[in-house]
């Protein structure tokens, strides 16, 4: 992101503010890109997520939509 004066970052998930939790954690890298890192997904963060920025200048927004999918768990049979 890049804007002036600095912008109030904001992330939503589904409409409603981003709740902060230890699995979720928004990021800004040095060149201003921003990221959410989920430590592992789970059926509950499949969701539509925005990076809301708003300066004086205006509000700028970019969705995403986060599918999340259970993998069927599988036995090795060389455990013996």
């Amino acid at each position: 992101i890049s804007a002036s004066p600095a912008p109030t970052i904001v992330w939503l998930k589904d409409g409603q503010p981003l709740k902060p939790s230890d699995n979720v954690t928004p990021h800004t890298e040095p060149d201003g890109t921003q990221t959410l890192i989920f430590k592992s997904t789970q059926m509950t963060d499949k969701a539509m997520y925005t990076c809301q920025v708003t300066n004086v200048g205006g509000t700028a927004e970019v969705k995403l939509n986060l599918n999340v999918q259970q993998i069927k768990p599988t036995l090795k049979s060389d455990l013996i």
